[in-house]
């Protein structure tokens, strides 16, 4: 079994080789350690025998109002409910701060990361062009908090 747990700093090189590996964007270390300085309540990761499976990067981005920036796992370990886990926890947390509305973008090939997102209650809300790095479009998705 894993566990879910808030980033720590001996995470980050594991984390960056992940998303090296999972996410389609590439970033940089420093750009890692910031999220980790700036919202460590944003960031968690899926942690089994010390090896991290999977992780989600978020962040406040006004008083009623969060991004999810990165949500990866491990392609063998995909499929085992991680993902769920790390997203509610990142939803739990920012409802805690009293935000209502988590954005976040997708590609609009990534067919199952939307069909993911809708079952957590995101819903399309754009549709933006050559959004990323590679020319890809994107779809920006809203998930809107349950409390008032």
């Amino acid at each position: 079994m894993f566990t879910i747990r808030q980033v720590q700093s001996d995470d980050l090189f594991q984390i960056i080789d992940l998303a090296s590996h999972v996410l389609t964007e590439k970033y940089t270390p420093q750009l890692f350690l910031y999220f980790y300085e700036s919202f460590p309540w944003g960031f968690w990761v899926a942690e089994k025998n010390k090896q991290i499976l999977g992780f989600i990067v978020g962040i406040r981005t006004s008083q009623r109002k969060g991004r999810v920036l990165m949500l990866g796992v491990h392609e063998k370990h995909r499929k085992k409910g991680i993902a769920t886990l790390l997203l509610t926890q990142f939803l739990q947390e920012s409802e805690n701060r009293r935000i209502k509305y988590i954005h976040l973008e997708v590609t609009l090939s990534n067919k199952n990361a939307i069909e993911f997102y809708k079952k957590h209650h995101f819903t399309i809300i754009d549709h933006v062009p050559s959004f990323y790095q590679n020319g890809d479009d994107a779809l920006i998705m809203q998930w809107t908090s349950f409390q008032s």
